[in-house]
């Protein structure tokens, strides 16, 4: 079952930062395409694997089975 996949707002403005940064600061257009093509490849994997992710914490969003990835690791670090 294919479950549909839901970008945080944080989420999209850091992807369009990260590929105006590589297309305008960089001058790569080729590489920000890869990058988006990469992300939306990301995207439809997540979509098939939804199943084995952790239901939400918030009440509000486990009774409709929301799951929930994060990708916080102990070193990394939040600007």
């Amino acid at each position: 079952m294919d479950y549909k996949v839901i970008l945080s707002d944080s989420a999209k403005l850091q992807l369009d930062d990260i590929l105006f940064y590589i297309c305008m600061t960089l001058g790569n257009e080729l590489a920000a395409r890869s990058v988006l093509r990469d992300a939306e490849n990301t995207m439809q994997k997540l979509a098939q694997v939804g199943g084995s992710l952790k239901i939400c914490d918030e009440p509000e969003l486990a009774q409709f089975g929301y799951r929930k990835m994060t990708t916080d690791t102990p070193n990394s670090q939040q600007c």
